[in-house]
């Protein structure tokens, strides 16, 4: 996950870059969700990854269902944390 200082560094470079060749580029917000969405359909159409149970079809077949834990204290902190320790890159999306 980036910090502050390093999303503005980051949009910095990218803007000089852009600037350098010529070309606009997208900003870091975009690029962000364009990756994270094709890592989840590449997680949910491969039925051996270990996450794919985690992606179940709504009946509309038009989104995914969300997952059902909740950020608090209660019950499914600790399987939210199994869950992170076994697949660190988890840990943006929870």
């Amino acid at each position: 996950m980036l910090t502050a200082a390093n999303k503005n560094r980051l949009t910095r470079i990218i803007h000089t870059a852009a600037k350098a060749i010529g070309l606009p580029t997208p900003n870091l917000s975009d690029l962000n969700s364009k990756l994270t969405k094709n890592r989840a359909q590449i997680i949910a159409h491969n039925p051996t990854h270990p996450l794919n149970p985690f992606f179940t079809l709504l009946p509309s077949r038009r989104r995914y269902r969300a997952m059902g834990w909740k950020r608090s204290k209660g019950d499914n902190a600790h399987k939210r944390r199994n869950l992170i320790d076994r697949h660190p890159f988890l840990s943006t999306w929870l």
